[in-house]
């Protein structure tokens, strides 16, 4: 499972925004028609087809205040953590993870006209798995997925940390966690990323 888009209606000070996260996805959403085209790119190489614990980097670059912790907030803190990340009924994003073969996993809040079949609230978020409909351009309901969300693992380097972040103790609670840039506590780190590496949770280093 890996993250290959994502688009921001409104989020915080981000508006109309496509995130494409993967090179082996070609991701395009059409907000006039609210319809989505995934493509597989046919010329896509996997440039790190030599090291199983990497698939794919990108990097996001920008000046202060235009947004970039944002976007890492809104990738990592999960969309199950409602009570953390607390999105505000004009917050209007998607996240789209292939899943397998044609299923994908849309977690977001609102965007609900490119789900069919579905009963989702349209004021409250939602994890998913779906199918997607080429014909159509969008997903197609088949369940909730909000148990699975938590084998993505997420690594963030924070300038302070606040109450969405967390540093877990435990080789079990590998889920979601930042470090403070500015924190001295070398060995801290090093002793969890060992941990990471070595857990059974994660079989793949970082």
């Amino acid at each position: 499972m890996k993250l290959i888009y994502t688009w921001i209606e409104k989020y915080r000070n981000l508006e109309k925004i496509g995130l494409n996260w993967d090179n082996e996805f070609e991701v395009e959403f059409t907000e006039d028609t609210q319809t989505i085209n995934i493509k597989k790119n046919d010329d896509y190489f996997n440039l790190f087809s030599d090291y199983s614990c990497i698939e794919n980097i990108k990097v996001i670059v920008g000046k202060n205040g235009t947004g970039k912790t944002n976007i890492m907030h809104l990738l990592g803190n999960g969309i199950n953590n409602c009570d953390l990340l607390n999105p505000s009924v004009s917050d209007l994003f998607l996240n789209i993870y292939h899943y397998k073969n044609n299923e994908y996993i849309i977690e977001g809040n609102g965007m609900i006209n490119l789900i069919i079949n579905h009963s989702i609230d349209n004021h409250k978020t939602y994890c998913i798995l779906a199918e997607y409909e080429d014909k159509e351009k969008r997903f197609k309901y088949k369940e909730p997925f909000n148990g699975y969300r938590n084998e993505i693992s997420f690594v963030i380097y924070f300038n302070r940390l606040n109450s969405i972040s967390n540093i877990p103790n435990k080789r079990d609670n590998i889920k979601r966690f930042a470090f403070r840039r500015t924190e001295n506590n070398l060995i801290q780190k090093c002793d969890f990323i060992y941990n990471i590496n070595s857990s059974d949770v994660q079989q793949k280093n970082i």
